[in-house]
């Protein structure tokens, strides 16, 4: 993640791993960056960057899209192994891992925050993140049961979710194939 949206990444997945019952903590934040004082045109900069990624976010979540009922979240730490594709190591960390019941089974899933402003995901994109997280979470974080409507992407500024598709093997392949060209 782009280090000038670290505070808006941290401020939304608080109040994912929170249950996302109330934008309070949100709108204390964007209030707090929009009155504070900054020393650097960078801080400046930082502080709308963020304040514009959490408005969106904002806007996009009356959680109805979000497929969290009956989960819980943990937030995902910095230093998680990255993931092998055909001898590429690939950091996918997403933000959050979740776990919780679905249908009467336990199920795994993951949270992954996309911030990029002028460049967003494409119907053709979002799944292929969607489905890397989703192997992130059956080959390298080992996870049982990982649901893939439980893998979501979610593009902020876009105001899109993207859940793991069900028909995942060419995206696989695909992701195994530009892994592969990459390496060449």
């Amino acid at each position: 993640q782009a280090p000038r949206y670290n505070r808006a990444e941290t401020a939304i997945k608080n109040f994912l791993a929170s249950g996302a019952s109330s934008y309070d903590d949100l709108e204390g934040k964007v209030e707090e960056w929009a009155t504070e004082d900054c020393d650097t045109d960078f801080k400046t900069n930082q502080n709308r960057l963020c304040i514009d990624a959490v408005e969106a976010f904002m806007n996009l979540v009356d959680c109805s899209e979000l497929e969290f009922e009956g989960m819980s979240f943990d937030v995902t730490k910095n230093d998680v192994p990255k993931m092998d594709i055909a001898g590429l190591e690939v950091s996918v960390r997403p933000e959050l891992t979740t776990n919780g019941e679905y249908r009467k089974k336990t199920v795994n899933g993951a949270v992954k925050l996309y911030f990029a402003k002028n460049h967003p995901l494409t119907d053709e994109s979002g799944p292929l993140v969607a489905t890397a997280v989703h192997q992130f979470l059956e080959e390298t974080l080992v996870r049982e049961n990982p649901s893939l409507k439980h893998v979501q992407v979610i593009d902020v500024f876009r105001g899109t979710v993207y859940s793991a598709p069900k028909s995942n093997k060419a995206r696989r392949k695909r992701l195994q194939d530009s892994a592969k060209d990459i390496l060449a």
